[in-house]
């Protein structure tokens, strides 16, 4: 204040200020959804209640229209639209969902997944700079709930929009925060409950409906990109992650149609040795399918699969 009187401090000011940051939710859920509305229904709920926490649902062009549902049943919740998507895209879907995020860490459930009503409160004290969470020990349907720092996830580029289907971009998103130095610590999945489904609930919405065939082009894809990114000591720009996803999706296809083994070959790219000496190095790999074990259904969906590529 002018006149040289000094300046006052305001408690109650202080107060509300620091009221205010409390009430900051320092965890934000993500969950997606493209035909999951009666999941959503169930689980959603569990999401909303957690004390000090944010929802975000993503409409990824559901034709149940659960955002309609969730704004009216849950006002709090933020509804991101996605419009004019035929195909459901875990990475994509994902993504945008932390892009409307705002708090610190972030959680990413699926519409089948329920959370324990202490989850939050047991979760919090863990929660630490420089680490990721997952649930222990792995079950099926939950390996996908994950958090980590925003911080981190923008810092590994999120999820990897190469992936399509169903499988894999949840384990790629964990090996590429690992590689980054985040480290990984575990959750009870007792904290975590599965609503129970059949696969083709998973697989209603993606191109390939076979499980099996769309986990083999996914697992393989991921291994030749790590590959990859191991010889060049760097990630893969998107361009070329979408490339070499094409490829490695036409391979599979063509090895599930034939009965002799068949070989892909990957360029990994120039190494440069003494005295100028150059060496062009050629990744193969060599996916011999077990006859035995390998329906026609599967084989069917491969090549039905990959006769229309889609674009997320």
């Amino acid at each position: 204040r002018h006149g040289g009187s000094p300046h006052r401090f305001d408690l109650r000011l202080f107060w509300q200020l620091a009221t205010l940051d409390s009430a900051m939710p320092d965890i934000c859920f993500i969950t997606t959804c493209m035909g999951r509305l009666a999941h959503l229904r169930e689980t959603l709920d569990s999401a909303v209640s957690q004390p000090g926490t944010s929802c975000i649902v993503v409409d990824y062009s559901c034709p149940e229209e659960c955002g309609p549902w969730v704004e009216k049943t849950f006002p709090a919740v933020k509804v991101v639209r996605v419009p004019d998507k035929k195909q459901f895209h875990h990475s994509v879907s994902r993504n945008i969902g932390a892009q409307a995020a705002e708090a610190p860490w972030l959680c990413f459930k699926d519409a089948d997944v329920k959370l324990d009503a202490s989850f939050a409160d047991t979760l919090r004290p863990l929660l630490a700079e420089g680490h990721f969470y997952c649930a222990e020990p792995r079950q099926l349907g939950i390996g996908g709930v994950v958090i980590c720092a925003r911080g981190d996830f923008d810092r590994v580029g999120g999820y990897d929009r190469a992936i399509q289907g169903y499988g894999g971009e949840d384990f790629d998103l964990y090996y590429r925060l690992e590689r980054a130095g985040v480290v990984r610590k575990a959750f009870s999945s007792g904290l975590l409950t599965l609503v129970d489904h059949g696969d083709d609930v998973r697989m209603q919405h993606h191109r390939i409906k076979s499980l099996k065939v769309n986990l083999t082009i996914n697992n393989l894809y991921r291994q030749v990109k790590y590959d990859l990114m191991m010889l060049s000591n760097s990630d893969l720009p998107e361009a070329t992650r979408q490339q070499l996803y094409a490829t490695v999706q036409a391979y599979v296809s063509e090895s599930l149609s034939s009965v002799e083994p068949k070989t892909l070959r990957v360029n990994g790219g120039q190494w440069t040795m003494s005295f100028g000496v150059k060496v062009n190095r050629i990744l193969s790999y060599v996916m011999a399918v077990p006859t035995s074990e390998t329906s026609r259904e599967d084989r069917s969906a491969s090549a039905d699969g990959d006769a229309d590529p889609s674009t997320p």
